[in-house]
């Protein structure tokens, strides 16, 4: 999940993770993506937050249209984890203090965080095309619904009986 990968899987990567000015705990030589995965880690833990107040407003009587956008907000959730975790990746890939064995340790982790997070986007990403496909299906069959319901116009009724007409003609030749 992506509570997992943000609070446990890169915990290890950083002192004070859960405060307003977490540090890495290693150096790497790719400044900007250091400076990126401190503003992005803050970032990530606020996202969280925030997702877990709207999951928890999820209740049984929720309207299907706040559930589609809170389907659409776990996605740019998600994707806020997502950046942070290929923001850590530069991190590792630039030169760093760390021995071979802890920056594989390291990159197994990110990897396996990026796996669990891409994962989850996917299947959202699923469940939502397959709203939007099922909203289209109502759509289209409220729309033959309610022309059905409606009956012939006059114009329709008057171009089948003209149709008739020529085929009683024709008949009658």
């Amino acid at each position: 999940s992506a509570v997992d990968a943000v609070r446990t899987q890169l915990n290890a990567f950083y002192t004070n993770a859960e405060t307003s000015q977490p540090q890495l705990t290693y150096q790497t030589n790719n400044s900007q993506a250091a400076t990126n995965a401190v503003t992005l880690r803050v970032a990530a833990s606020n996202e969280l937050v925030l997702w877990q107040t709207e999951l928890l407003a999820i209740s049984p009587t929720s309207t299907p249209s706040a559930l589609v956008a809170t389907l659409k907000s776990d996605i740019a959730h998600l994707a806020a984890v997502q950046s942070l975790l290929h923001t850590i990746s530069a991190t590792l890939d630039a030169n760093t203090n760390l021995s071979a064995t802890q920056l594989t340790t390291n990159r197994a982790s990110v990897s396996a965080a990026l796996t669990e997070v891409n994962t989850a986007m996917s299947s959202l990403n699923t469940i939502s095309q397959s709203i939007a496909s099922q909203q289209a299906t109502v759509a289209q069959a409220q729309a033959q619904l309610t022309l059905k319901k409606a009956g012939s116009t006059p114009q329709a009724i008057a171009a089948q009986r003209a149709l008739v007409e020529q085929a009683k003609a024709g008949v009658a030749n």
